[in-house]
């Protein structure tokens, strides 16, 4: 807490960014391998329907699924994201 409490007393804070929802062109060109990982119980968009656009119009990224997880999957199901990460950078 009192480093929290020290960061807010010594940094300006910033407004938070809206996030963007790319098109289907942008996200058609993506060249370089991506990776795309959304926990199931994501709250902000529909993590079942986010994984199916992707599927359908830029097959090229890898999707996956968390179970068990929403937005925090990489705090709630570290040791699967990690072994999902590591085999997606060990890919040729």
């Amino acid at each position: 807490m009192e480093d929290a409490y020290l960061a807010a007393r010594s940094f300006k804070s910033r407004p938070m960014v809206n996030p963007t929802v790319l098109t289907d062109a942008e996200l058609r060109s993506i060249g370089v391998p991506a990776l795309f990982l959304v926990g199931e119980n994501e709250k902000i968009y529909s993590a079942q329907e986010a994984v199916e656009r992707l599927n359908e119009v830029a097959p090229q990224i890898e999707t996956d699924i968390i179970p068990d997880a929403g937005h925090d999957l990489t705090l709630v199901q570290a040791d699967l994201v990690n072994r999902i990460v590591l085999a997606f950078l060990k890919e040729p």
